[in-house]
């Protein structure tokens, strides 16, 4: 299979003008989201997935081979094959292959990557070597939870709206019908994270949240007891995901109760 193949376009079908409009507005409004979804979560790409996002996009974006967890070739995807930081070809195996997170590069490297896009005149589609890289604080690093971050009231629509938008799910309700957890699974590390809200969404309620901690598990959360289930120590919880995390947390930042 070749990287980078034409993907089929308006030109290709006798209903032009309906797949020109649907074609832009998934190309504007959802395949951005996708893409930082699963620069996010580390979605792994199959060769047929890159292949079908046309060499025009993808090589506009920094991908990676991984063993394990552990990135081992970074890369762009040209039409005539994987180029490393200085154009060189890149010969990739069998490994899983995912958008890289900038905080799985050191910042020597990240500048470096940022440089080589400059010098080529390439625009990312979405803000991946830009993303914001956060890091644990000494507090934190000690323990499994995540609670060094503002603590400030959302509004509920807002804590839906975000969360959702991000990928979280909502939790199983108690018994007075509160979401007060949501969840997201991370491909990158196998895990799953989970922020705790208080005093929980209701159905009808339009209290003020106010997220309380965010802790990893190895599994997905069920039942009532999301609180005393065990938690992975966060030493053991990739740099990359407790970034993504600490960032997401921060959309929810805001300084009044409004949506």
């Amino acid at each position: 299979m070749g990287w980078g193949r034409r993907p089929q376009t308006s030109r290709d079908s006798p209903r032009s003008a309906s797949f020109s409009i649907a074609g832009s507005w998934y190309a504007g409004r959802v395949l951005p989201s996708e893409l930082e979804r699963a620069l996010s979560t580390g979605r792994v790409w199959t060769r047929e997935e890159l292949d079908a996002l046309g060499a025009d996009l993808t090589r506009r974006l920094v991908w990676a081979q991984y063993d394990g967890a552990r990135v081992e070739r970074v890369f762009r995807l040209e039409a005539e094959g994987p180029r490393g930081l200085a154009e060189e070809p890149v010969a990739l195996d069998a490994g899983p292959i995912r958008l890289v997170h900038p905080g799985e590069l050191d910042p020597v490297a990240r500048a470096a990557w940022g440089d080589a896009l400059a010098a080529l005149s390439i625009l990312q589609p979405i803000p991946q070597l830009a993303r914001p890289v956060h890091a644990l604080s000494e507090m934190d690093g000690a323990g499994d939870a995540l609670v060094e971050f503002p603590r400030r009231q959302v509004h509920p629509d807002r804590v839906r709206r975000v969360l959702a938008g991000a990928g979280w799910e909502a939790g199983e309700p108690d018994e007075r019908l509160r979401v007060a957890y949501f969840f997201k699974r991370f491909a990158r590390a196998d895990l799953v994270a989970v922020i705790r809200i208080e005093p929980g969404l209701s159905p009808s309620g339009a209290a003020p949240q106010t997220p309380v901690e965010a802790f990893f598990m190895a599994r997905a959360p069920g039942g009532l007891t999301v609180v005393q289930a065990p938690r992975l120590p966060l030493r053991e919880v990739p740099a990359a995901v407790v970034s993504e995390v600490l960032f997401e947390l921060g959309g929810l930042e805001a300084r009044d109760t409004q949506p």
